[in-house]
């Protein structure tokens, strides 16, 4: 297939993707593992167990209640479609993890922008993160570590972690050779400039006296 489009900057990540090197936290699994429940699962969304499964190995991307844990992607989905490059998803049946723990990129669902440091919320319908304000939405362990509009890919963090930068604009760095700003350096205060002058006064007769003797 030809290429159709040529972009001038790479994209940060994709949904799923891991942000960082962070450790990650796995869902302890039942005997035999998780897999993809029979509408199969979405990448870079939330799951819960499928309550209609006694062995409670089957995943759905809908539920009630906080779900189990994400879907990372690992790249492991199939491609079914004819000439389809990609597939976000995996096939029913498919093995599955969960991580509820790490930092991972998602798309924004819901009908509102979500906000930096703001706890992590989730469509039932189909796992998407999600602000507060979404309809039935339902909370995580995750916490936005970025603001972003619906639709746009987002990162979240399962440890609560924000990197902030720090704000240095009252101390810039200055340049090699360059003088030092004074300006907002507290003033020498009268007693402390008093001591300063006796100090000098001492000195002076000190000197003086070494250069009679000699």
């Amino acid at each position: 297939m030809a290429q159709k489009t040529v972009s001038l900057l790479q994209p940060i990540g994709t949904p799923g993707q891991r942000v960082n090197l962070n450790p990650l936290n796995v869902v302890t699994a039942p005997n035999g593992g998780f897999c993809a429940g029979k509408a199969g699962l979405a990448i870079g969304a939330f799951a819960w167990q499928n309550p209609a499964d006694p062995s409670g190995r089957s995943l759905l991307n809908s539920g009630t209640g906080s779900p189990l844990g994400f879907l990372h992607k690992t790249r492991t989905g199939v491609i079914t479609t004819w000439l389809a490059r990609s597939v976000d998803g995996l096939l029913p049946g498919q093995e599955a993890t969960l991580y509820n723990g790490g930092d991972f990129y998602a798309v924004v669902g819901g009908t509102a922008p979500v906000t930096a440091q703001s706890r992590v919320y989730v469509d039932p319908t189909n796992g998407a993160v999600c602000a507060s304000t979404t309809t039935n939405a339902v909370p995580t362990n995750f916490t936005f570590t970025a603001s972003a509009q619906v639709g746009a890919l987002v990162s979240i963090s399962g440890y609560g972690t924000v990197a902030v930068q720090p704000n240095n604009a009252a101390f810039p760095p200055q340049p090699n050779g360059a003088p030092q700003n004074t300006a907002s350096q507290p003033a020498m205060t009268e007693a402390a400039s008093s001591t300063t002058a006796q100090n000098d006064a001492s000195d002076t007769k000190a000197s003086s006296s070494t250069s009679k003797k000699s």
